[in-house]
């Protein structure tokens, strides 16, 4: 059976912003397609099957919009840009993936440290934990401050700079499957 896979929603984030170069305004299907493409070159998979990040962002658009059915959601995430998501997913803790399916997981997702967090993701390595905070705080700060306005590339990638975004987030995050 398999088991379940945890990764921090903005460990999510970050893979997102790593799989489209910084492109904030790249669809969700377009960097599901490139996660996809990554996961079959390395036999490395973001939950317990290829299918559970594209499964995971249709899930996150289809919780935004009220109005879509189960039938549309789907093919949503090829119009909706990275932009328009970031700040959802990081009003969750983490994403979830069991071979019952893949879920947006709530949780404290405050600065303030999470005992939780502190154990099962940094196994009690306070300091690691609050680069862990500041980086989500400075993901969230971004986002927030956005309003919509053309974002220049540089800023985009001193923000992936500054919050420790690098392409290790495809390892530490993934697991190997066979």
């Amino acid at each position: 059976m398999p088991e379940v896979r945890t990764i921090l929603s903005e460990d999510f984030l970050g893979i997102c912003l790593l799989a489209a170069g910084g492109d904030i305004d790249m669809s969700l299907g377009d960097i599901a397609a490139l996660v996809e493409k990554f996961q079959g070159e390395t036999s490395r998979f973001f939950g317990n099957t290829g299918a559970d990040f594209r499964d995971l962002l249709c899930w996150l658009v289809y919780y935004a919009d009220a109005n879509s059915s189960f039938d549309e959601w789907g093919n949503k995430i090829d119009t909706v840009p990275l932009r328009a998501m970031a700040l959802r997913m990081l009003a969750y803790l983490e994403i979830c993936c069991n071979d019952e399916g893949e879920y947006w997981c709530s949780g404290q997702t405050s600065s303030e440290p999470n005992s939780y967090v502190l154990n099962e993701y940094f196994h009690g390595d306070i300091g690691a934990y609050m680069d862990k905070l500041s980086a989500r705080q400075l993901m969230l700060d971004f986002f927030e401050n956005l309003h919509g306005a053309s974002c220049p590339a540089k800023d985009i990638q001193t923000l992936m700079a500054q919050a420790g975004i690098t392409g290790d987030l495809f390892y530490s995050c993934s697991v190997y499957c066979l």
